[in-house]
């Protein structure tokens, strides 16, 4: 796919006359490369990881599945002030806690948001957008994979106490008990801590290029 697109956009700038050859090339000469280039089979070097699979997908989950900072890494939220775990890399990674005013700490989380029309990942092939649903369905036929049924918005497990969903989320032996915030019991359906919020306006700005922060 990337060897078409690739060689289709070379071929619309020699087309317009943005890209010439040089006169020692020929008469000829970008049919007689665009044929040798297709047929060159375009393939990235690759090799088994070292940890597996899984480990590469955890790894790259971090990054295309969330924004700047994990939920887990935030301490608190008191009095306009933000308390988070960061790892100090000039002190060989160790972890250390920052506290933060939370315009300052929202400043830094935009600074991580992509623009407007950037998208951090393109599907294509199975997972294209127009035919993922028929595909996946497709390869969990083949491959004789369960679809896993999720319980519908709004629906709750009947097993869980209705005080969990009104807790306060500073309660810390119920953080300690649930762990990820999610039902013990049916272990899909995401529980709801109500806690008021202090809203803060933050106007996306261009980082100076002295700003280290």
């Amino acid at each position: 796919m990337f060897r078409g697109k690739y060689l289709g956009g070379l071929a619309k700038l020699i087309h317009d006359k943005q890209l010439r050859f040089p006169d020692a090339c020929g008469e000829g000469y970008w049919e007689r490369l665009k044929s040798r280039l297709y047929r060159k089979p375009w393939m990235v070097y690759a090799k088994p990881p070292f940890g597996g699979p899984e480990q590469v997908l955890k790894y790259l989950g971090r990054y295309t599945h969330r924004v700047a900072i994990s939920d887990k890494r935030i301490l608190s939220h008191v009095n306009g002030m933000v308390r988070f775990v960061y790892k100090d890399y000039r002190q060989r990674g160790r972890r250390r806690v920052m506290t933060l005013p939370e315009r300052d700490f929202a400043r830094r989380f935009l600074d991580h948001v992509l623009p407007r029309g950037f998208v951090r990942i393109r599907y294509a092939g199975l997972l294209s957008h127009r035919k993922k649903a028929e595909s996946l369905s497709r390869c969990r036929e083949l491959l004789g994979t369960p679809v896993l049924q999720l319980p519908q918005p709004g629906t709750t497990c009947p097993t869980h106490p209705a005080e969990i969903e009104t807790a306060e989320a500073s309660d810390p032996s119920l953080d300690q008990a649930l762990g990820p915030r999610t039902c013990p019991e049916c272990n899909h359906v995401a529980l709801f801590f109500k806690e008021p919020i202090a809203w803060v306006v933050v106007t996306r700005a261009r980082r100076k290029w002295w700003d280290t922060s």
